[in-house]
């Protein structure tokens, strides 16, 4: 066993070319049309990544749907908890539990610049993801779209670095834009609140001058601007059709704002004056103009969640 252990390695080290990095092992990968896999093999241990398709209306992209860690053994070459690497004929085989068993044989990556694209992929688009949800779970009245991961990882000009390098740079970058966010979005949402909790307060023009320093954005994007109209609505309904008049480009966001309850309406229709806005607003809800607005706002951000998937072979 020892002696075949020591000629795998000898083959191992053998098949090593100069374009690959010493640093971060011997990458392998599977030959398969419909799976694809990296293996890399560094010391004692060997890393298998198993590699996904993301597919969505903005872009594809890779993802790392497994990363096994195998140990070298003395009966087995390498050996993990889903997969273990066998020898035979001189050849490497992967072989994975799935719903049966299943053997890849694996072969030294000749493009090694596009192995570590795929895998610097891979792991951004992962991240970032992953990223986004947890702002949209910080930052509820807000949607940052995933989307944007497609699009900021086109502008990087180090995709093809080693795979372990990259992800310090990736870690670095995503931080720095999640802290900008993060930023932006805590500022927002103080603003929000304090012009929420002094809103019985105020007299119009600092309600006005207040509501224009927050994104006037529909809630497909973010709900800042809407949540403060909707307690306008409901707390200071002779300023709601104010401001319908003097921000006419926001007009049907404003109308949109207004939440569907009884009382808030009839409050707004006691509103003495402003009849030509009052007209409007109440025949866009009457005819359900806005209705569309609504469906397209509540699809984007469903879809803006659920579009992107990864593509399982079986």
């Amino acid at each position: 066993m020892k002696q075949i252990l020591t000629t795998i390695l000898l083959l191992l080290s053998q098949l090593l070319s100069p374009g690959q990095n010493n640093a971060t092992g011997t990458l392998f990968q599977t030959n398969s049309k419909t799976r694809l896999f990296y293996v890399d093999f560094k010391n004692s241990q060997a890393h298998v990544y198993e590699i996904g398709r993301y597919l969505d209306k903005a872009g594809t992209g890779n993802s790392i749907k497994s990363v096994d860690t195998l140990i070298q053994q003395s009966n087995e070459i390498y050996i993990g908890k889903h997969s273990k690497i066998i020898e035979e004929n001189k050849k490497f085989y992967l072989v994975k539990e799935f719903n049966k068993t299943k053997n890849f044989r694996i072969e030294l990556v000749k493009d090694v610049e596009m192995a570590n694209n795929n895998l610097n992929n891979a792991y951004y688009l992962d991240n970032y993801f992953k990223m986004s949800d947890e702002l949209n779970k910080t930052y509820p009245l807000n949607h940052h779209s995933f989307r944007n991961g497609f699009y900021t990882w086109k502008e990087l000009d180090n995709r093809e670095e080693d795979y372990l390098m990259f992800r310090e740079f990736a870690r670095k970058r995503l931080k720095k834009i999640k802290d900008s966010i993060s930023n932006l979005q805590d500022n927002c949402v103080s603003k929000t609140n304090y012009i929420i909790q002094n809103i019985k307060a105020f007299e119009y023009n600092t309600l006005k001058d207040s509501l224009v320093k927050l994104p006037a954005e529909f809630s497909s994007v973010s709900y800042y601007y809407s949540s403060v109209i909707n307690e306008v609505a409901k707390q200071r309904p002779e300023y709601f059709f104010r401001l319908a008049e003097d921000f006419p480009k926001n007009r049907s966001l404003i109308f949109m704002a207004v939440e569907d309850n009884k009382e808030v309406v009839n409050g707004l229709s006691a509103v003495e004056g402003h009849n030509e806005i009052k007209k409007e607003f109440f025949k866009d809800r009457r005819f359900g103009k806005s209705m569309p607005y609504g469906i397209i706002g509540t699809y984007a951000v469903i879809g803006g969640l659920l579009a992107w998937l990864i593509l399982s072979q079986k």
